[in-house]
């Protein structure tokens, strides 16, 4: 939707007016232009909005907004230069613009800004090498650059910088090893790099960072097995790495990771073995391994983990039982596995969990039937489990659910009506279920749903205008049916 500058212009007779969002309202410069004089907004998001170099030097100019973001826009080196003169904004985001090492020389010389997002730019190691000299940024980010060795080797050596992302630039061990050499950071963001083995076992001997992100750079056992010993890490990201058992179970015996992704790997039944022996984790993710039943069933005697994501593990209903015996998880995804009505009965049984995903298995009607019963569950995903009305019908009597995901089923028109009957659900997903006119005019009438989803259906104009009469949805997704007269439907808010 298009703003117009004049329009723009009255904001500025809003006095109490402090907090101001406009992305993808086409302002351009002359709406930059226009806001620029305000004196009352402090926090301005003006991202894809195809603002260049003149707006970005008019937003300068304010002395009164101290957060901007300016993602996505058309900003180059000169309203970067520009914006680098502004003593009042402490955060500012300047990502996926088209800003080089020239502006970054010069927003380096800035000492008002805090956090600053470089992220998706044209910078190299010259520019990095410039922001290493600052001294007011504590956090910032570089990610989607193409910055190499050299720049990591610079920003090594900054003290100010607590928080520093450079995933996707082209980082390998040399970089990685000057970087562990800091003590300032406390995150850092190497995912998407080539650290290899060597850049991991640097980083292990690190005592500061806390948050490490080390997804996608081919560490392997060895990588993993050093980065167990670290004891100041709490949060590890070790997806796509090439780590089997052996760099998995080494694991087992540390205790300062509390939440660790490993998905992505090739871990078997061996090294879920050796992490459900250990105690400190409480979040973990193991999707996409090969860890089966017998690794399933591992993590049923664990009493440290609340929340834990075995999708796409190959596990059966052995698996699901052997996890409906654990007592500490309250968040449990088992999608696409080879889950049957069986698992989901023992899984119904658990008083645990409240957050549930078994989407993409085969619980089928009998299985939604059982989960119905359960009376902890809040949130369900049942999605892709060839559920038909009968499922529904069962789960729409449910009270506790208040999120429940349906989609890619055939409950139909029948199985809709049944849900707008009940009174707990506030979020509903549907889409992909054959629901036409009357199964959308029996849930236009529920007065407790806020979200819904039905996207891919059959619904017609009439359908669609049944929603006019309601007044408790919030969000409606009603992309990808039959309705071509759009005029009076609230399809869904928009932001300006």
């Amino acid at each position: 939707m298009q703003t117009s500058p004049s329009g723009l212009e009255q904001l500025n007779n809003l006095p109490r007016l402090e907090s101001l969002k406009l992305q993808h309202c086409g302002i351009r410069n002359e709406g930059a232009q226009a806001l620029a004089g305000n004196t009352s907004i402090t926090k301005l998001n003006l991202a894809h909005n195809r603002i260049e170099d003149v707006g970005a030097q008019a937003l300068a100019g304010n002395t009164s907004i101290t957060t901007l973001e300016l993602h996505d826009n058309l900003i180059e080196d000169e309203g970067a230069q520009a914006l680098a003169g502004n003593s009042s904004i402490t955060t500012l985001d300047l990502s996926d613009n088209d800003i080089g090492d020239e502006g970054a020389h010069a927003l380096a010389g800035n000492t008002s800004i805090t956090t600053l997002d470089l992220s998706d730019n044209d910078l190299g190691d010259e520019g990095a090498q410039a922001l290493a000299g600052n001294t007011s940024i504590t956090k910032l980010n570089l990610a989607r650059n193409t910055i190499r060795n050299a720049g990591a080797q610079a920003l090594a050596g900054n003290t100010s910088i607590t928080t520093l992302d450079l995933s996707r630039n082209g980082i390998g061990a040399v970089g990685a090893q000057a970087l562990a050499g800091n003590t300032s950071f406390t995150t850092l963001d190497l995912s998407s790099n080539y650290i290899g083995t060597e850049g991991a076992q640097a980083l292990a001997g690190n005592t500061s960072i806390t948050t490490l992100d080390l997804r996608f750079n081919d560490i392997g056992d060895k990588g993993a097995q050093a980065l167990a010993v670290n004891i100041s890490i709490t949060t590890l990201e070790l997806s796509l790495n090439k780590i089997g058992d052996e760099g998995a179970r080494a694991f087992a015996g540390n205790t300062s990771i509390t939440t660790l992704n490993l998905s992505r790997n090739a871990i078997g039944a061996k090294g879920a073995q050796g992490l459900a022996v250990n105690t400190s984790i409480t979040t973990l993710d193991l999707s996409l391994n090969a860890i089966g039943d017998e690794g399933a069933r591992a993590f049923a005697g664990n009493t440290s983990i609340t929340t834990l994501d075995l999708s796409d593990n190959a596990i059966g209903d052995e698996g699901a039982r052997a996890l409906a015996d654990n007592t500490s998880i309250t968040k449990l995804k088992l999608a696409r596995n080879i889950i049957t009505d069986e698992g989901a009965q023992a899984l119904a049984g658990k008083t645990s969990i409240t957050t549930l995903d078994l989407s993409r298995n085969a619980i089928g009607d009998e299985g939604a039937r059982v989960l119905a019963g359960n009376t902890s569950i809040t949130t369900l995903d049942l999605s892709r489990n060839a559920i038909g009305a009968v499922g529904a019908q069962a789960l729409a009597v449910n009270t506790s659910i208040t999120t429940l995901d349906l989609g890619l089923n055939a409950i139909g028109d029948e199985g809709a009506r049944a849900l707008a009957a009940n009174t707990s659900i506030t979020t509903l997903n549907l889409s992909g279920n054959d629901i036409k006119d009357e199964g959308a005019r029996a849930l236009a009438a529920n007065t407790s749903i806020t979200t819904l989803d039905l996207r891919h259906n059959a619904l017609g104009v009439e359908g669609a205008r049944a929603f006019n009469g309601n007044t408790s949805i919030t969000t409606l997704n009603l992309s990808f049916n039959d309705i071509e007269f759009k005029r009076n439907l609230r399809i869904s808010p928009v932001s300006c």
